[in-house]
C-alpha cells in the first residue's frame, strides 16, 4: 500500500521536507504485514 509523509528521514538523519522539494508529500510503498495466525 502507498504511504504519504510531509518529510524522511536520511541515514544520516538529515529531514528532508517534502516543501523544500517543491510538492506537498512523498508517496513510498510499504508491504502489508502478513496476517498472525492466532488460532492456536
Amino acid at each position: 500500500m502507498w504511504k504519504y509523509s510531509a518529510y524522511f528521514t536520511t541515514k544520516d538523519g538529515q529531514r528532508i521536507y517534502a516543501r523544500q522539494r517543491g510538492r506537498k508529500a512523498f508517496r513510498f510503498w510499504v508491504e502489508d504485514p502478513e496476517p498472525k495466525d492466532h488460532s492456536a
